[in-house]
């Protein structure tokens, strides 16, 4: 009877831990698209770089979770790698934009911008989500 009650809350813990994953996940991703349409419709520099920057921490901080479609995967697997490079690719194109920005060119960031990161999130929400 002990084992039993052992395992249901290992069972429940493991539960508990990809829960608060998944959730913390689900956080970037909403930040990452709430900052997206910001950047997307401002006219601001000042707003467009602020959501660059919460775009880009979100980003980093979503590489450090595992969607739920992954747990279970080593993480050496290459579904994890890809998932890492796909936050890395994001970065790298956000960090391109910020200084795009930051140098006065907040439109031609805008034009060179969008359909980078339209791609790169239609590409890895196909092979990521759930």
């Amino acid at each position: 009877m002990s084992r039993i009650w052992q395992m249901m809350g290992a069972a429940t813990l493991v539960f508990a831990v990809q829960s608060s994953f998944a959730a913390d996940l689900g956080q970037d991703m909403e930040i990452l698209q709430k900052n997206y349409m910001v950047f997307q419709h401002t006219q601001n520099t000042n707003q467009a770089l602020t959501a660059l920057t919460a775009m880009q921490q979100a980003a980093q901080d979503a590489k450090q979770s595992i969607p739920m479609k992954l747990i279970g995967q080593p993480d050496n697997s290459p579904e994890i790698q890809q998932y890492h490079k796909a936050f890395d690719n994001l970065d790298s194109e956000l960090k391109q934009t910020i200084a795009m920005v930051k140098t006065g060119h907040l439109q031609q960031a805008r034009e060179q911008a969008i359909p980078v990161i339209d791609q790169i999130k239609k590409t890895n929400h196909q092979k990521f989500r759930d």
